[in-house]
């Protein structure tokens, strides 16, 4: 579920800011808000709640929690070309097990998922070209209907976004992504940075109705000399991803075809649907591995929502 709101009333300005700054917000510009949700409940034999590898059959009518996401976001600053876009977001996800739902005992757990600033306007010649850092969702590509992101470097890094170049625009970022409980033997030194450098080429339309995306990722971990010393897993080597999409408009939707390959600690998400996180916790300076991914969308007969498949 995702709204936009351009305009908000007074009232609920209000409600979100103290009172004493009321009149000094009367004039920003709107807020942008983005929500998502679901709930689910389900029940088996056995008295628990229902709910088997929805990411390999789906998630319709497989889903045993509930959870939520809530974002807002307002250009802060506009002179010019000049633009700063603030943007926030926040989770919330529960097992379904009680009425009041708090963190105590697990039974639901929050977090800042975003917190960033996308700046417009600050590059030579290209005024749509983004400068931005923070925390973020960063360009993730996924399958809905079966709950898997299989291009998703997110996380907490800097990067210029939609630079135009020929056909398409070229994006680069740096992101950190740490792995955490690597090794028991080392205590209270058991978590890794690992750091990723992410380029992407998007647009090109080699055809009409076409288009396409294309990305090397890169990740880095950086180990400290303690973990240096203990080795095994620790040892862990830079590994890469290489990711093409080619898109099709097809039957009111479109076709998408994914190739994908990936080595060392990064050759797990291609058995594990994963998008693009460092296997820290096995053996995998040889490993290697290949994806091929046929999704879409289709309108269906009078009626408006798209369907995948």
């Amino acid at each position: 579920m995702n709204t936009t709101l351009r305009t908000l009333s007074a009232a609920l300005t209000a409600a979100l800011i103290s009172p004493s700054v009321i009149a000094a917000t009367a004039t920003v510009p709107g807020i942008d808000f983005h929500g998502y949700m679901r709930a689910g409940v389900g029940v088996s034999g056995d008295g628990s709640l229902a709910e088997w590898q929805k990411n390999k059959i789906g998630r319709l009518g497989n889903e045993s929690d509930t959870y939520g996401e809530l974002e807002l976001g307002s250009e802060v600053y506009k002179k010019d070309d000049v633009s700063f876009y603030l943007d926030s977001m926040v989770s919330m996800v529960s097992d379904g097990s009680n009425d009041n739902e708090t963190t105590l005992n697990d039974d639901a757990q929050f977090g800042l998922r975003q917190l960033n600033l996308q700046i417009k306007g600050l590059v030579p010649g290209d005024p749509n070209a983004v400068i931005w850092g923070g925390k973020r969702y960063y360009q993730r590509h996924d399958l809905h209907i079966i709950d898997t992101k299989y291009w998703n470097i997110s996380g907490s890094g800097a990067g210029l976004e939609n630079y135009t170049l020929g056909p398409g625009a070229v994006s680069f970022a740096w992101i950190r992504g740490d792995a955490n409980d690597v090794d028991y033997r080392v205590d209270g030194d058991s978590n890794v940075n690992i750091n990723y450098l992410d380029l992407r080429y998007a647009g090109w339309k080699p055809w009409s109705g076409s288009w396409t995306e294309f990305g090397i990722d890169y990740a880095m971990p950086n180990t400290t000399k303690k973990q240096d010393s203990y080795g095994g897993l620790y040892d862990a080597e830079n590994g890469v991803m290489l990711t093409g999409e080619i898109s099709q408009d097809m039957l009111g939707g479109y076709n998408k075809l994914v190739l994908q390959y990936a080595n060392k600690g990064l050759a797990q998400n291609m058995v594990s649907q994963g998008g693009g996180w460092y296997d820290m916790w096995n053996y995998v300076n040889d490993a290697s591995g290949y994806r091929v991914i046929n999704t879409g969308l289709i309108r269906l007969p009078r009626s408006s929502p798209l369907t995948t498949f």
